[in-house]
């Protein structure tokens, strides 16, 4: 009876020992943590994004900052790690085209947990008719593994990558919806942006709602101005060479 005692009170200590270990060991993992709002207050985690000049006619380049994590502990050392640009895809980014190019290592600084990457994507006339994609891959090394490759995302019930993120980049201004060709004419991104930037108003204004009195407003401001350069000898010409003419209802 002594010896069952015994025993017992061995395996109880030894259990007890085994719960003791730390749930996380070895090397560090990381992976990406972006997330994008589809509507206020409402993230989702995601593995790609869209960047897009259209909202932003003025704007030569932007910044696009992928947040990469640590799965572990922090420590009191910069960890490297490595990425990687797949751009197998036929409408992959080049870079100093569509991007700048950045160094395939990174570094997580010491006692961090995460770490931010700035990519500075350059517009280009190609984007206007096409979207490009970067899709950048964290590689493992010595100081991080890539175990992590998907999770799961309670609100869309599907599985994203978490070690791939792809940033798909265009400058397509598509017609907005309420732009009225009565008031406006045919619909042109030439014209659209010239609207805007005459008015002095945010391209997405034609997106948002609003009055079918404003929209007319625009238009005949439009009118008189395109009159007024043509009688000026500077006649507005569409891109394909036809002249910029507003809706027949005004």
């Amino acid at each position: 009876m002594k010896k069952n005692i015994l025993y017992l009170i061995l395996l109880l200590t030894a259990s007890c020992q085994r719960s003791e270990i730390p749930f996380y060991s070895g090397t560090a993992g990381i992976y990406f943590e972006i997330y994008k709002e589809p509507t206020p207050g409402i993230y989702l985690r995601v593995d790609s994004s869209v960047l897009t000049f259209a909202y932003h006619p003025d704007k030569t380049d932007s910044i696009f900052t992928l947040v990469i994590k640590v799965k572990g502990d922090t420590v009191s050392t910069d960890r490297q790690f490595r990425i990687k640009v797949i751009d197998t895809a036929a409408n992959a980014a080049k870079p100093g085209i569509h991007y700048e190019a950045f160094p395939t290592t990174a570094v997580v600084p010491a006692g961090k947990a995460l770490m931010v990457l700035p990519i500075k994507f350059l517009k280009h006339p190609d984007m206007q008719v096409k979207t490009f994609a970067l899709c950048v891959q964290l590689l493992e090394n010595e100081n991080f593994k890539t175990d992590l490759p998907q999770l799961y995302v309670p609100d869309t019930k599907k599985y994203i990558s978490a070690t791939v993120h792809t940033v798909l980049v265009d400058d397509a201004l598509a017609r907005p919806k309420y732009w009225l060709d009565g008031y406006l004419g045919p619909y042109s991104r030439k014209k659209y942006v010239l609207l805007c930037q005459l008015l002095d108003i945010p391209v997405t204004t034609l997106n948002n709602t609003i009055s079918v009195g404003t929209v007319k407003y625009y238009g005949n401001f439009m009118k008189t101005w395109l009159a007024d350069e043509a009688a000026a000898g500077r006649i507005v010409y569409e891109d394909d060479g036809s002249v910029m003419k507003m809706g027949d209802g005004l």
